[in-house]
């Protein structure tokens, strides 16, 4: 069989990373037993840190307003105000000096998307801390709203580039390597749609 040439190495890496392949190194005591499932697990929810951030945001909420319910539960109406000023100031263009900071919310319909994510999750926050979040229809109604807030987050072209990007840096001293050009780096790299 010939060896193949570096145009086929390339063609094949490019065609490994568009189908997500990562490789992966275990490093194990030497041992044949497998890995534990609490390492699996892990490295699985840190693989997918970005497509599990509304279930994390809302575990966060959850446990926010239990704890405000048990502790206290009469600052609901402070957070209902708190709600409404984050609400503001997500509307109001920012200054000169913050825009850089403010450069994730620079479209129009992201600006939208934090202001609603802002509202429902303020509001559900405020309502489960007044009456408890584990009453039946909050479980039920934050679930709703997960799903419904994280559906365009799942579906944003832009988060999604930017962590194949992430992967792909993560991944290229092996796509280097594979590809003949070991000891190579990348100095930069842009995402866009």
């Amino acid at each position: 069989m010939s060896r193949p040439t570096r145009s086929q190495l390339r063609r094949h890496a490019r065609r490994l990373a568009r189908d997500g392949y990562q490789p992966m190194m275990l490093i194990n005591s030497g041992s044949d037993l497998p890995e534990m499932a609490t390492t699996a697990i892990a490295r699985a929810i840190w693989r997918y840190r970005s497509e599990l951030t509304p279930i994390a945001v809302a575990v966060a909420t959850f446990i926010a307003a239990n704890t405000l319910h048990r502790a206290h539960h009469s600052p609901w109406p402070w957070l209902t105000l708190a709600t409404f000023a984050a609400i503001t100031a997500l509307t109001i263009p920012p200054p000169a000096w913050a825009r850089k900071t403010w450069a994730m919310l620079d479209h129009p319909a992201e600006r939208a998307y934090a202001i609603a994510v802002m509202a429902t999750t303020g509001g559900w926050l405020s309502a489960a801390t007044a009456i408890g979040p584990a009453v039946p229809p909050m479980p039920a109604i934050a679930i709703l709203l997960t799903v419904v807030c994280g559906i365009k987050w799942w579906a944003n072209r832009r988060r999604r580039a930017k962590v194949r990007v992430d992967r792909m840096l993560d991944a290229w001293p092996e796509i280097a390597n594979a590809t003949g050009l070991p000891g190579s780096q990348i100095m930069s790299a842009l995402v866009d749609v």
